[in-house]
């Protein structure tokens, strides 16, 4: 049953980070509406956010990854090391989930490159963030 729950908040964390990253690039299109590019119509801005979200995604992605890897790893290390490790790639690899069901209810292009930067970005960058929390878990255990 604990590890039911794990994997139920591993989900919700890989979800959470989704929500996040989106955040992250409706701020930089409001930044630069502000104050790169004011005074134009909301075609322009539309048109902008189109090119720039998925170097967004990236950008923002890895240390949003990082973080919610860590997070995850230390919620599963009562587990093991291993699956610590594995709960914080499930994080990466439910938001990667979800960004390919989105990505198939576009109707334009998609640009497939970028999109696999950034999921092999975000599963690095969650992957690494396990790892200093196994490392940091482990070195506060050692006397």
């Amino acid at each position: 049953m604990q590890l039911i729950r794990l994997w139920l908040r591993v989900i919700a964390l890989g979800l959470v980070a989704m929500v996040v990253n989106v955040a992250a690039a409706f701020l930089w299109v409001w930044f630069y509406s502000m104050a790169i590019a004011p005074g134009h119509d909301a075609a322009f801005y539309q048109a902008y956010a189109t090119r720039a979200a998925p170097v967004s995604s990236v950008i923002a992605g890895i240390p949003i990854l990082f973080l919610f890897g860590m997070v995850a790893a230390r919620m599963a290390m009562w587990a093991s090391p291993g699956m610590a490790l594995a709960a914080g790639i499930g994080t990466a690899a439910t938001y990667a989930t979800l960004d390919l069901i989105m990505l198939r209810g576009l109707a334009g292009p998609v640009p497939w490159d970028i999109v696999m930067l950034s999921h092999v970005t975000k599963l690095i960058a969650a992957a690494v963030g396990a790892m200093v929390a196994v490392r940091s878990q482990r070195t506060a255990s050692t006397p």
